[in-house]
């Protein structure tokens, strides 16, 4: 027991359920627990130990930094890790095609489509033979979770019709109450590579739906998690999306840092400040003066600017680094650099 305890809060139950079950075994008349030819899934009072009510809880897994663990409760997961000896994502998805077994519930075709764009599996065919089952496939056990694979994958994959990803965007939709922050960041980076869809699609989807389970999660999900804070500003800049609540609370998030310097999307939320701050279009327009000169300082300070330049926010190309640094003398370049 002492060597398992090392580990998150899940790994901990279940080196207590092994230690429960020892004991089970030896001694269930003396010291009043069940015995172990007794399902514990099946006592109310230890449901909980088998089988969780969620799977990405953050104050679970505080040392993953706002990535929440999924493991064996993740409907969706894969066990990418042993994949040698199991043959992979992509075994599963020739065994369907070698067996044409297309008609299966929506909620497998979920798992095979978001696992394989997940690996990178680009099929088409697979997609096309999946869609002509869809509306005769049954939904009854597709829960968000699950719908979220499959939007995932027709973004990610950019494989499949428009028309038929309802089928996975509905049911997300109803059940967006069950939807995290981090999901929601997932399927911005995913539809960030997708070429079928307008930028107004994810936009229009993320001041409807979105933003309301971003606002009620902020405190638990984005506020104390700096990953989850610079992904949601990547999203959100990229879709073009200025909503002013909810950039206003990211605004503050970054500048409240006492260490601006030590991160390293410092220049990303100096592009997107200073964008924010210049275009008209925004409602930050003019009004993001002092940020913006707080974070241009904070990387002109600590010398960060070496590769970059501040004014026409870019990096520097080989031929300007070398053109930059030919006419410096020793003692600059040991000043620059901090040595």
């Amino acid at each position: 027991y002492q060597r398992r305890v090392h580990g998150d809060y899940n790994q901990k139950k279940q080196a207590m359920l092994v230690v429960y079950k020892g004991l089970a075994r030896k001694l269930p008349l003396f010291i009043g627990l069940p015995s172990a030819n007794i399902q514990l899934s099946d006592r109310k009072k230890y449901r909980e130990v088998c089988y969780p009510s969620h799977y990405n809880e953050f104050r679970r897994t505080p040392v993953l930094r706002g990535k929440p663990k999924y493991a064996f409760i993740d409907p969706l997961h894969f066990d990418f890790k042993h994949e040698g000896a199991t043959g992979g994502i992509e075994l599963y998805k020739n065994r369907i095609k070698d067996s044409q077994e297309y008609d299966i519930p929506l909620k497998m075709m979920a798992y095979v489509l978001y696992n394989c764009a997940l690996k990178g599996i680009y099929d088409p065919e697979l997609f096309e033979a999946f869609e002509e089952h869809m509306p005769m496939a049954s939904s009854k056990t597709l829960t968000p979770r699950m719908a979220f694979g499959g939007v995932y994958a027709y973004y990610k994959s950019n494989c499949g019709s428009i028309e038929k990803l309802k089928y996975f965007l509905e049911p997300l939709l109803r059940g967006i109450d069950e939807v995290h922050v981090t999901e929601i960041n997932d399927l911005g980076e995913a539809f960030l590579v997708n070429t079928q869809l307008p930028k107004s699609h994810f936009r229009n989807l993320l001041e409807a739906y979105y933003k309301p389970i971003i606002l009620k999660n902020w405190n638990a999900e984005v506020k104390h998690f700096q990953g989850n804070i610079h992904r949601l500003a990547l999203n959100f800049f990229k879709c073009e999306s200025y909503d002013e609540q909810i950039w206003t609370k990211i605004i503050i998030e970054v500048m409240r840092r006492k260490s601006l310097a030590n991160d390293r999307s410092l220049i990303d939320y100096y592009e997107m400040f200073t964008s924010l701050h210049t275009n008209p279009a925004t409602p930050f327009n003019q009004k993001l003066a002092y940020q913006t000169y707080k974070l241009k300082k904070a990387l002109t300070q600590t010398g960060k600017d070496w590769q970059y330049d501040t004014d026409k926010m870019k990096y520097l190309t080989h031929e300007e680094l070398v053109n930059k640094f030919s006419k410096l003398t020793y003692e600059q370049c040991v000043a620059l650099h901090n040595i």
